[in-house]
């Protein structure tokens, strides 16, 4: 293994070897559908009346779930016009870009140009609306909140508590607390040390924030007694996408009680990877001559349903080498690791590519992290697995 590291490290202070260790773009745009319509003649005007047009308009949206609404009130064209939209992903959202497939009229209208945008991943997107001769229009900021499938609460029975109102011992007091935990797709959060009305039956009412989710415990008792306990109240949140989410719990007065922060993994079924063969390589070890073509590795990655390639391209190692990759969750997504099983070492280097298949992915946004044989971080993609 020394001669190993020792003969790499000559071969590359012989042939000056640089590798890109830069972030690379994002090759799969965010899974989304879109569709468009125009509403009928809100006010026509003929165009040669030499009064004044509002051809801007004004952007006005609303969003519901993973879907978003984007209206164009009021936009100024063509009469015979037929305005359609395209949406393009961008890194911090979608533009919508307005074309015409109609005809021309002489007289010009106002119109609604509305643009639906479903199956949105959680996030914050920034909505950019450019008319047909592509001036920005206006742009607003959509959130759209955490995905869950389902969940329950539950309430321990009393742990302790003052049995009589107007006692003036005060008994030993429990301190309340708030612990978070979850495995594979299930976040637990429990109350611990609640104290309410020991005839009290308390539920929780979730709301999922950009951050995660907030609890907000509530009392659906029909009557009172005259005793207080402590109880742990326990939520179980189902079917959590990927991610690290914030859990903020409230008591039925709204008071903040605390929060914990929990990690979802990515999800998958299963991994393979394999080695190109050599695409060129240096013969010898102890070659004189420099190359002036070294190729330069980068990582791509792309998917198909719910299965994702990610590629380590032209990476440079012993022609001798047997490359395998060791795949890592981690609350972002996956690092890939790298490794050499050969058993034996050659006096020639070699540029290969690594691919890497990822098969049953869930639905979400993946960040991928790659490192080499010798540990250190070559590179990053984001990866987008479309909703099923």
């Amino acid at each position: 293994m020394m001669k190993y590291k020792a003969i790499t490290i000559l071969v590359l202070s012989l042939f000056v070897l640089v590798c890109s260790k830069t972030k690379n773009p994002v090759i799969n745009p965010p899974s989304f559908q879109f569709e468009s319509s125009q509403s009928d003649c809100k006010g026509s005007f003929r165009e040669n009346t030499g009064g004044t047009i509002n051809s801007g308009g004004v952007i006005i949206f609303s969003s519901h779930g993973d879907t978003i609404w984007v209206i164009h009130q009021d936009a100024s064209y063509n009469c015979c016009s037929k305005i359609k939209v395209n949406v393009k992903a961008t890194p911090n959202g979608f533009d919508l870009l307005e074309y015409d497939v109609g005809d021309t009229c002489k007289c010009m209208c106002y119109f609604d140009i509305t643009t639906t945008i479903s199956d949105v991943s959680p996030g914050t997107y920034l909505i950019r609306v450019f008319d047909t001769d592509t001036n920005l229009v206006g742009s607003v900021v959509v959130d759209i909140p955490s995905k869950y499938t389902g969940f329950e609460s539950s309430q321990s029975q009393c742990k302790g508590g003052l049995y009589k109102k107007d006692a003036k011992a005060n008994p030993d007091a429990f301190e309340d607390s708030v612990l978070a935990w979850a495995q594979a797709d299930t976040v637990w959060v429990t109350h611990k040390n609640a104290l309410y009305n020991c005839c009290s039956k308390i539920k929780v009412r979730i709301t999922p924030t950009l951050q995660g989710f907030d609890l907000y415990e509530y009392d659906e008792a029909g009557e009172l007694c005259t005793c207080d306990c402590y109880f742990d109240i326990t939520t179980i949140i189902f079917g959590v996408s990927p991610g690290t989410y914030l859990i903020r719990v409230f008591d039925t007065d709204t008071n903040l009680v605390g929060s914990g922060v929990v990690d979802i993994p990515a999800k998958y079924t299963g991994s393979e990877s394999s080695q190109s063969g050599c695409k060129k390589g240096l013969g010898k070890i102890n070659a004189q001559t420099i190359p002036t073509d070294t190729p330069k590795d980068s990582i791509i990655v792309w998917s198909h349903g719910d299965t994702a390639w990610v590629t380590h391209k032209n990476v440079f190692y012993n022609c001798c080498s047997i490359i395998k990759t060791k795949l890592e969750r981690t609350p972002e997504g996956f690092n890939l690791y790298e490794y050499d099983i050969a058993t034996s070492w050659c006096y020639c280097g070699c540029y290969f590519d690594l691919t890497t298949t990822i098969y049953g992915l869930s639905p979400g946004v993946y960040l991928i992290r790659v490192f080499d044989t010798v540990g250190e971080f070559v590179g990053e993609v984001e990866l987008v697995i479309p909703p099923k």
